[in-house]
């Protein structure tokens, strides 16, 4: 199984015990509930994208883009939408789920993949 592989030498930790693996695979558990509504469903995987965004240094264009993409999302979530939602938000809401499950995807397989190369060496 490829979550077993080990990671780095120096780390001595396998990818399994990666705190990103663990919540990406917790957001796809809640994403696959049918008694978990959307906004709870998505928080975890919020608080992964907050991890993964932390790594990196952001533009100030992308942090424009990132902000006006949270506020479309925030607008989305449940209790903000009336009874009778209009097109674009359950479009956009369509879009949002499936970009929040492609992600912790890519976590998941960037994790895999990462620690595969390492145990190659």
């Amino acid at each position: 199984m490829v979550l077993l592989v080990r990671a780095p030498e120096n780390s001595g930790e396998s990818i399994v015990e990666s705190p990103l693996v663990w919540l990406a695979l917790l957001n796809l558990a809640a994403v696959r509930s049918p008694y978990v509504g959307d906004g709870y469903g998505q928080v975890g995987t919020l608080w992964l994208l907050v991890l993964t965004a932390s790594r990196q240094r952001r533009t100030r264009a992308q942090l424009w883009v990132l902000s006006l993409a949270l506020v479309l999302w925030g607008v989305t979530l449940e209790g903000f939408a009336s009874a009778r939602p209009p097109a674009w938000m359950i479009v956009f809401s369509i879009v949002t789920q499936l970009g929040l499950i492609a992600f912790n995807v890519a976590v998941l397989h960037s994790a895999a993949r990462a620690s595969a190369v390492d145990g190659k060496r």
